[in-house]
């Protein structure tokens, strides 16, 4: 038998270890988090150079691989992996986590990784090994099965590589996406909203486990500005986070005098991060 609760609980300060920060592209997203204290960046779009930080390309740490082992390449979903065993062989060497914050940059690129891996899943069943034997080699499984059926096992690879992202550094995981315009239903007429430029399913899984959702704009040619706020035009900002819900506040800030970025990560960690962060970025 499950012992039941005999007391209500108390509302407590919940702290995002699973973010999505969203914004059109040339914002400032990674600019952000190679401010973010021991936050590595996980640069799946080979859009890191030039960042400070720590910066891991996997494109381009897949290639040396592959020059050294030519005879067992790794592609994109091996070159992940790989990156997710070299994190827990580190942590455990280190008996601790060697990094406090992990973003992934972007879920854009991730959803491509997931598609590749979903395709070679999906060439691995019975039916898969039939039409491979027909001569209907399959390349892409989301856009080649009939029905929509590739999703299914889009959905499935996601699942298991965003599973594996979980539980490799101390505080908290950022997932930096691309938005996108899409539309809702209100009163029986299609209307314009913001969105994440991810699949359907895999973005309402990545908002339903994430604590909160944020969207990057600029104020001016210096401000970013984060917001919180729930809209009806705006299908991907929400919070758990009782700091953060249903709030908008200046990100960073650049003064041109003094070539310096402040970047307020403490707004949004305040138990991690006690103080807004500046360094010199030109």
């Amino acid at each position: 038998m499950f012992e039941l609760p005999n007391k209500e609980c108390e509302f407590e300060a919940l702290m995002p270890s699973r973010l999505v920060l969203g914004s059109h592209q040339g914002t400032g997203k990674t600019t952000a988090v190679s401010l973010l204290p021991n936050c590595l960046n996980v640069d799946l779009e080979s859009g890191g150079d030039g960042y400070g930080g720590f910066q891991f390309n996997l494109k381009r740490e897949m290639e040396k691989f592959n020059s050294k082992n030519p005879d067992s390449p790794l592609n994109p979903v091996g070159a992940l992996r790989m990156l997710v065993h070299s994190l827990r062989e580190a942590n455990a060497k280190k008996g601790d986590f060697v990094y406090d914050f992990m973003s992934i940059d972007t879920t854009t690129q991730l959803q491509v990784i997931a598609a590749l891996k979903a395709t070679a899943m999906f060439k691995k069943t019975v039916i898969g090994q039939g039409m491979e034997k027909k001569g209907n080699i399959i390349t892409d499984v989301v856009s080649e099965l009939p029905e929509g059926g590739g999703y299914l096992w889009l959905h499935k690879a996601w699942t298991e590589l965003y599973e594996e992202l979980k539980g490799l550094v101390r505080y908290g995981i950022i997932f930096l996406a691309h938005t996108k315009q899409g539309s809702l239903l209100k009163q029986g007429q299609n209307v314009s909203a913001r969105d994440l430029d991810i699949t359907g399913k895999l973005k309402l899984d990545l908002l339903r486990d994430c604590q909160a959702s944020g969207f990057l704009y600029r104020k001016d040619e210096n401000t970013v500005v984060v917001s919180f706020k729930s809209d009806e035009r705006d299908l991907t900002t929400k919070s758990r986070c009782k700091h953060l819900a249903n709030e908008e506040f200046e990100f960073s800030k650049f003064n041109p005098a003094t070539g310096e970025l402040t970047v307020y990560w403490n707004l949004i960690y305040p138990d991690w991060v006690k103080s807004p962060i500046t360094k010199k970025v030109q």
